[in-house]
């Protein structure tokens, strides 16, 4: 019965749709509810034979969804990615030549990406990549704050280190080796 309510685009579904939608005796449908209203599961709702999800059914789905590690399922899509493809979708043609790519590159060498208001001029952020234990790239170590913020303060370089040390140590929790120590990044040119 709960499967009945992941293929209905309505919240609200009575018996006799139900059975349709599950190949099933309206008699037998109309006896569901009963017990799956009692663990909360579902919820009974006017007019008389309809019901709806009740939030018991979050005591079921809650425990998978808080250990749903996003970055394990979206690897098999990601690594599918052929470079060639990353490459065109990033160029729009333009090739090795435009200034997105030696940003990219500069980013790569220098193991740190600065945003410095260029998404928007309020914004400040750094981010620095997550090996795993065979030296692949899973994520990254984000840190964003309001730009005006972080000139105040004027701690632009210490912010990259903090993040680039939070994303050498990360490693270890994943099984692999502590990065070693780098160098602390040198500023990125700015893509205009």
């Amino acid at each position: 019965m709960l499967e009945a309510f992941s293929t209905s685009d309505r919240p609200l579904l009575g018996n006799i749709e139900i059975a349709s939608i599950m190949s099933l005796h309206r008699g037998m449908v109309s006896r569901m509810p009963t017990g799956l209203s009692e663990a909360g599961y579902v919820q009974r709702d006017e007019p008389p034979g309809h019901s709806r999800l009740g939030l018991g059914i979050n005591t079921i789905t809650g425990p998978q969804l808080a250990e749903l590690d996003v970055r394990r399922e979206a690897l098999p899509h990601l690594e599918e990615l052929p470079a060639a493809e990353v490459d065109r979708l990033l160029s729009s043609g333009a090739g090795a030549g435009d200034p997105a790519f030696r940003h990219l590159d500069a980013v790569r060498e220098s193991g740190v990406a600065v945003n410095d208001g260029e998404t928007t001029f309020e914004e400040y952020g750094v981010s620095a990549p997550v090996h795993d234990y065979r030296g692949a790239v899973v994520g990254c170590i984000t840190v964003s704050a309001p730009r005006a913020r972080v000139q105040y303060r004027g701690n632009q370089a210490e912010l990259r280190e903090a993040v680039q040390k939070a994303a050498r140590q990360t490693p270890v929790r994943l099984g692999g080796a502590p990065a070693a120590s780098v160098a602390p990044a040198p500023e990125v040119e700015t893509v205009s």
